[in-house]
C-alpha cells in the first residue's frame, strides 16, 4: 500500500471549495499526487482517505469495531432515515438487522424473479408504443421502476403513483445531507435558514408519502402480505416507520441509479451489447425468466458488475474512529473521519488494469482479483448492505428484458456523475431505445438505399 509522503498542495479553504466543487475529481487527485492513504484537514476535521483494498479492509471489516457512522452526513439523515437499518449503532442495530435478515434469505430473493421481470415488462410497455423512437431520460424511468419493484416484491403494495412525491423531496434531503460534509459549523436545524426551511418542507412531504404507504399495508388482507412487510409491522410503530422509509428510499434510489449507469454503459459499447444479446437470446429463448435461468447467464452477470465498478451508488462510505488506531504507518486519532470510497477502490490500477474501460470479462474467474476489499459496491464487513443480492438479481433482469427487446442509442456524450448520497448522473441520463423489429427494418432499408 502506497502511503501519502507529505501534505495535500491545497489545504484549509482551497481544499474545502474543490471538495465541495468536484468530489471526485478532487480526491482523484489526492490519491493520484499523495498515495493510497491521504491524510490533511480540512472543515475543522482530521480526515484519512483511504483508496487501497488493505485500509479498506481494516476500517469496514477486520478493525471494524473502532470506527462508527457517526459522521456530519448520517446525522443529517438521520434526521430522514431515523434509526432505521442504515444510520442506527450498535445493539440497536444488530437486532435490527437480525429481525430483518431472514427477508432478505438468498432463496427468499431468488424466488422474486418472476414478478420482478413481470414488473419490468410493464414498465417498458410504453417503450414498445411508440411508431417512432424517442429519447428518453432513463435514470428518471430506472428510479421509478426500482421504486416499483420495492414496493411490490418486499411490500407488496404498487406504490406508482407515490414516485413523483417521493422524489421531489428525496432530491433536496440528499443535497442537505451532502452539504454538510465539507461545512465547519451549520446552523442547527430550528434556525429559519433557507436550506433549514427546504429541509423541513421536504421532511413533511415525505411525511405525507410515508403515511400513505403505512395507511396502504395496514388495510391489505392478510394473504397479500410479504415476508417483509410482516416482519416490520411487528416492530413498535417507530422503528416500523424508521424501516420503512429506510427501505423506500435507500432501497430504490441506489438501484435506480445503478440501472441507469448499467443501461448507458452498455449503448456506448456496442460488443458488450451484442455479446450480452446474444447470451440472452441464445439461453432464454423467448422463455420468461427463473432464478435458475439467470444462472446461466454468466455475462449478463458480469456486465452487471462490470456496471458497479466503474459507477458505484455507494460512491463514499463515511467512518469515524471512535478509538485510536492505525493504518499502515500512520495513527490515526480518536474522532478522525476516515472517507473510504468505492469510486477509487474500484479504479486501483494495481487490481483494475485501465480502470475507465468497460470490459465485463474482468469479472471472469481468471480476472477477478483476489482481493476481497478490491470490489465494494455494497461495502463491506458487518455494515455490508442487506440488498446486495436483492439489487444485483434486480439489474440482471432488467438486462435481460431491455436486450430481448431492444437495440439502445446513447443520446448526446457519457453524463458527468454528481456526487449526491448516490451517484447521480448529472442532468439526467438520456437514451433511445429502439425496437428489435423497427431497428433490423432501419438496417435493411437502409442498405437497400445505398
Amino acid at each position: 500500500m502506497t502511503e501519502v509522503t507529505g501534505a495535500p498542495r491545497r489545504v484549509g479553504a482551497g481544499l474545502v471549495r474543490a471538495l465541495r466543487a468536484d468530489p471526485l475529481e478532487e480526491m482523484s487527485r489526492l490519491v493520484r499526487e499523495h498515495g493510497d492513504l491521504v491524510r490533511f484537514r480540512a472543515a475543522g476535521r482530521h480526515i484519512v482517505l483511504a483508496a487501497h483494498p488493505d485500509a479498506v479492509q481494516q476500517v469496514l471489516q477486520s478493525r471494524h469495531t473502532r470506527y462508527s457512522k457517526r459522521t456530519p452526513p448520517i446525522h443529517r439523515l438521520r434526521s430522514v432515515l431515523g434509526e432505521g437499518l442504515v444510520t442506527s449503532e450498535g445493539d440497536h442495530w444488530r437486532s435490527q438487522r437480525r429481525t430483518i435478515q431472514p427477508a432478505f434469505k438468498f432463496s427468499e430473493i431468488r424466488a422474486l424473479t418472476p414478478t420482478i421481470e413481470e414488473i419490468v415488462e410493464a414498465e417498458l410497455a410504453p417503450w414498445h408504443r411508440r411508431d417512432v423512437a424517442e429519447p428518453r431520460d432513463i435514470a428518471g424511468e430506472m428510479r421509478r421502476l426500482a421504486f416499483r419493484v420495492v414496493g411490490i416484491t418486499l411490500l407488496g403494495a404498487d406504490l406508482a403513483d407515490l414516485v413523483d412525491d417521493a422524489r421531489g423531496a428525496l432530491e433536496l434531503l440528499q443535497d442537505q445531507a451532502n452539504s454538510r460534509l465539507y461545512r465547519v459549523t451549520a446552523p442547527p436545524s430550528w434556525i429559519p435558514t433557507r436550506p433549514n426551511r427546504g429541509f423541513r418542507r421536504a421532511l413533511v412531504e415525505l411525511g405525507h408519502v410515508v403515511d400513505r404507504v403505512i395507511d396502504r399495508l395496514h388495510a391489505q388482507p392478510e394473504h397479500e402480505r410479504t415476508a417483509f412487510s410482516s416482519l416490520i409491522e411487528s416492530m413498535p410503530a417507530a422503528q416500523f416507520r424508521d424501516e420503512l422509509v429506510t427501505l423506500l428510499l435507500a432501497g430504490h434510489e441506489n438501484t435506480g441509479n445503478a440501472l441507469a449507469w448499467m443501461l448507458d454503459l452498455v449503448s456506448r459499447n456496442p460488443e458488450v451489447e451484442r455479446s450480452a444479446r446474444s447470451e440472452v437470446d441464445g439461453s432464454l429463448d423467448g422463455r420468461p425468466l427463473t432464478s435458475g435461468l439467470l444462472a446461466e447467464l454468466p455475462y449478463t452477470r458480469q456486465v452487471v458488475l462490470e456496471a458497479l465498478r466503474i459507477y458505484p451508488p455507494s460512491w463514499l462510505l463515511l467512518r469515524r474512529a471512535e478509538h485510536p488506531d492505525r493504518i499502515g504507518e500512520h495513527e490515526v486519532a480518536r474522532g478522525t473521519l476516515v472517507m473510504v470510497s468505492p469510486y477509487l477502490t474500484h479504479r486501483h490500477e494495481q487490481f483494475w488494469p485501465d480502470p475507465e474501460a468497460f470490459d465485463p470479462g474482468r469479472f471472469t474467474a481468471e480476472r477477478m482479483p483476489e482481493h476481497r476489499c478490491a470490489f465494494i459496491p455494497f461495502g463491506a464487513g458487518p455494515r455490508k448492505c442487506i440488498g446486495d443480492q436483492f439489487a444485483l438479481i434486480e439489474m440482471q433482469v432488467v438486462l435481460c428484458s431491455v436486450l430481448r427487446h431492444f437495440r439502445l442509442r446513447p443520446e448526446g456524450p457519457p453524463p458527468r456523475p454528481r456526487a449526491a448520497v448516490s451517484l447521480l448522473p448529472d442532468g439526467g441520463l438520456w437514451m433511445t431505445p429502439v425496437l428489435r423489429a423497427r431497428a433490423a427494418h432501419e438496417r435493411v432499408r437502409g442498405s437497400g438505399a445505398s
